[in-house]
């Protein structure tokens, strides 16, 4: 197995790896003809995570054969601490080891790890079926769940096909709060539904995924009454990074 991969703005794999540091302690990239997918589960079983770019999104992208490149997410993290937007961040790996370089202008730093043998827990296959969809700005769902986080641990999501409207609130014995959108409010682009929804999700697990706000714009919400909650960002250079969280269980 052989990877050699450049993509122009090490800026964005640095928050994946934020996020996913949150979340896990190891991670496998996973190198097809294709392109990049990043799969990861927590250990409580909660959340999952599914990131794909395409190979068309790197300068550089050769590979031979399938290439599964492991990596320890607390070295990453401080190897790649002083990455910047529009530095080329490249992946060099066989089956043994991994090279990891940042060039910014002249300079050129470079990193070598061994490469571990990461096991994937079971993933669940198939697409959701959700009867709710809204598309909105990243900022003002970061807004939100940060108000949220304040008053209480969970926040509850609630569709209302009749009236168009997307409500998002957290109500404990002392405090409450509630924000309202419609499809004609600025931070929304889109809102359909199929029937009325409502399910509560854990705002800590919520709030893990705001880093994203550095490097897309807008995310689509999907859910539906006491389902698991999906959303999907959209990255630079045509990523995805879809995040599903199972509802809040008290």
């Amino acid at each position: 197995m052989k990877v050699n991969v450049a993509y122009p703005d090490a800026l964005v794999f640095k928050t994946l790896f934020e996020v996913l540091s949150k979340m896990i302690d190891e991670i496998r990239l996973e190198f097809d003809e294709e392109g990049l997918r990043i799969r990861a589960v927590d250990p409580s079983n909660v959340s999952m995570v599914d990131i794909r770019y395409p190979r068309e999104s790197f300068d550089v992208y050769e590979v031979e054969n399938h290439g599964s490149v492991g990596i320890n997410l607390a070295t990453l993290m401080k190897l790649l601490k002083r990455a910047k937007r529009g530095n080329r961040f490249e992946i060099e790996a066989d089956d043994e080891n991994v090279e990891l370089r940042l060039q910014s202008g002249y300079l050129l730093k470079r990193y070598r790890l061994r490469n571990l043998e990461v096991v994937l827990p079971a993933l669940p296959e198939g697409e959701l079926s959700l009867a709710a969809r809204i598309v909105m700005l990243v900022e003002p769902l970061s807004k939100i769940l940060k108000d949220i986080q304040v008053v209480g641990e969970q926040v509850t999501f609630e569709y209302r096909k009749d009236e168009e409207k997307f409500l998002a609130y957290s109500q404990e014995q002392e405090s409450r709060y509630t924000m309202e959108l419609t499809r004609e409010s600025p931070a929304v682009l889109e809102m359909t539904g199929d029937e009325d929804a409502r399910s509560s999700y854990s705002v800590d697990n919520l709030v893990i995924t705001l880093q994203l706000t550095k490097v897309s714009e807008s995310v689509r919400l999907e859910f539906s009454t006491e389902a698991p909650l999906r959303l999907e960002f959209d990255l630079p250079q045509g990523g995805q990074f879809v995040y599903f969280l199972a509802p809040y269980v008290a």
